[in-house]
């Protein structure tokens, strides 16, 4: 087979599947909870900025006031270029946050999964990872040489019989705090009791409840009762300033000696250009601003209830306690279907299809924020029920 015929082939099945993605419009504007789209305005629904903090004007002067100070980018790796302040205050913040000894900032979330679980690198190490973690902690595993068991969504038998079997030297336990495409949360009590049980290390990727989740915006761990020493078990805390923050960048805070391992053996950060030191401020400002805003996340539950329970009298849609709702459509045409007409109605609500998803559980994914009404999440749920009446009609 010619290289071409194999891309023709692949992407044939593809769009055969109903599964086949293309960009194909430019964002002229996306002040929540509107989105203009080749200049057409749109509701949106599909937005990870849930505190609304990347319009904050406080945010974007201190954005802009580093911009002059240090310049637009970071100029290099920091291993050859150098840290800045900002960088080194970044850090002590996040590690101060997850009562941890030291914090290293990444250029995403995903490059952040991906440089750690790639830098563990070693056949007598061994991953127990959830079926449903994100993505980037996959890809970041299968770099490296470890060895890789995936148990069942949040199946923690299946967990422990995979623990006991096991021979590796190291164990690990890996997952997400908020499953992504699902909304819901992981059992951070059992996993903690089987981390203890089966003397392992267990990393947490709090990616979308990270200043969202709890009173105090410390994500899913303020959702358990764990007095602060058994919160101390959890490892290696791993997130991304790209959600709730409303910024660029990810983040691993642990040990000390986890982190300069990492300054040493993590490829993602030694080969790469650093994040911005205007990003870094920028960040730092809207970590200050989060910790603060505990009204608006008590507002932001409330408006995540109100359309969860309003779905669901219509819609199959998961077991979720965040701002992520996914309503399960199963069948990609369908899915695709819902979009196109639902932007005929100027709602934005992608189409999440697989590889995203597994097979039949094509869904459209609902993301609240708290620049949402509840007249928006109702004007959302009538267009929804209309068009599956059209559709079964």
């Amino acid at each position: 087979m010619e290289f071409y015929d194999f891309i023709d082939y692949k992407l044939n099945k593809t769009a055969c599947e109903s599964n086949y993605r293309q960009i194909n419009f430019f964002i002229k504007n996306n002040s929540l909870p509107k989105i203009m789209i080749d200049d057409r305005e749109y509701l949106n629904f599909s937005s990870n900025d849930y505190l609304n903090l990347s319009s904050n004007k406080e945010i974007i002067e201190e954005f802009n006031r580093a911009n002059l100070k240090y310049g637009v980018g970071a100029k290099g790796s920091r291993l050859t270029s150098g840290s800045y302040d900002c960088h080194l205050e970044l850090e002590r913040k996040l590690a101060k946050l997850k009562n941890k000894e030291s914090a290293l900032v990444y250029q995403s979330g995903y490059c952040a999964n991906l440089g750690i679980f790639s830098a563990f690198d070693d056949k007598n190490i061994c991953f127990f990872s959830d079926k449903l973690n994100h993505r980037s902690i996959v890809d970041g595993i299968n770099l490296s040489k470890a060895e890789f068991k995936r148990f069942k969504h949040k199946d923690y038998k299946d967990l422990e019989k995979k623990l006991k079997i096991s021979k590796a030297k190291i164990k690990i336990i890996i997952t997400d705090g908020v499953f992504s495409m699902d909304g819901d949360i992981c059992d951070l009590k059992k996993l903690i009791e089987l981390k203890l049980r089966y003397k392992t290390l267990l990393a947490v990727d709090d990616a979308h409840g990270f200043m969202v989740l709890g009173k105090k915006g410390k994500g899913i761990y303020e959702l358990f009762d764990l007095n602060e020493k058994l919160l101390d078990e959890v490892d290696i805390h791993i997130g991304t300033f790209s959600k709730a923050i409303g910024l660029t960048g990810g983040y691993i805070v642990s040990t000390k000696k986890i982190i300069d391992y990492l300054i040493n053996y993590s490829s993602a950060f030694i080969y790469s250009t650093a994040l911005s030191p205007s990003n870094c401020k920028a960040i730092i400002k809207s970590i200050d601003i989060a910790k603060n805003m505990q009204a608006k996340r008590i507002k932001l539950k409330e408006l995540c209830l109100y359309a969860k329970e309003k779905l669901q009298e219509e819609f199959e849609i998961t077991n979720t306690k965040s701002t992520i709702i996914a309503i399960i459509l199963k069948d990609s045409q369908l899915t695709l279907k819902y979009y196109e007409e639902l932007l005929k109605n100027k709602i934005y609500l992608k189409a999440i299809r697989p590889p995203s998803v597994q097979k039949n559980q094509s869904r459209l994914r609902v993301s609240i924020t708290l620049a949402h009404s509840k007249a928006d999440i109702d004007y959302l749920i009538n267009m929804l029920k209309k068009i599956k009446k059209d559709l079964s009609s």
